[in-house]
This record gives C-alpha cells, structure tokens and sequence, in this order.
C-alpha cells in the first residue's frame, strides 16, 4: 500500500518524498523495484478502463526520480552517522528506547539531506 500511494503520487523533489520514498527502499532493498511493479499493476487494475493516467509511464518516472534525481538506489546499505553508543555518549543518554528514538530521527534526516554530514 505504501508503494501504491508513493505511485499516485507525481515524482517531485520534496522532502517528504524523499523521505517516503527512503523508508520505502529501506524497508523493501532490492525488492523495490519489485514492489514497484507490483503496485503499478495494482492500480491499473484498480482503475480498469480508466486511461486517464498511464500508470506505466508514471512507474518509468518513479523509477528515473528515484535513481537518477533522489539517487537513492542502495539508500539501505547507508551506515548511520552515528551509531548508538556514538548517540548515547554525544546526548548523555542511558540504553533504553530513547536512543532508539534518536536514531530514527537520524535516520530521517539522512533520507531527507543526503549530503549532510556529522558536523550539520
């Protein structure tokens, strides 16, 4: 479903699509393009002989966007900037749930700037 809604959508330089797109390889890695032909099949099945959208030219779109404009082909294979115990000595925080809180804070923030550094 989360490929299907990021399909009706048109591909745009945002960062919430970025975003919703980066969680979505995160989640899917190499399937997404997978999924992505899934969902393409889905909605034109959805919409049957609507021939208002060409579902396949907008999956091509999401496809170039995602490679090539929001290069994020690979996204799950990024290392966080900084991993827990980092987040724990550089926040004063104990183990437990915040830090896992904080990483995907990090993590969101890496999707929607990916040329961001340890420093930003």
């Amino acid at each position: 479903d989360d490929m299907v809604q990021l399909l009706q959508r048109y591909p745009a330089m945002t960062a919430s699509v970025r975003l919703q797109a980066g969680l979505l390889l995160r989640s899917t890695k190499e399937l997404w393009v997978t999924l992505l032909t899934v969902a393409t099949v889905a909605l034109k099945r959805r919409k049957g002989n609507d021939t208002s959208m060409d579902w396949k030219a907008r999956a091509n779109e999401w496809y170039t966007t995602i490679t090539d404009e929001l290069e994020m082909d690979g996204c799950w294979k990024e290392k966080p900037l900084m991993d827990g115990k980092e987040l724990m000595k550089e926040l004063g925080l104990d183990k437990g749930p915040e830090v896992g809180i904080y990483n995907q804070e990090q993590l969101h923030w890496m999707l929607m700037n990916p040329k961001g550094t340890l420093r930003e």
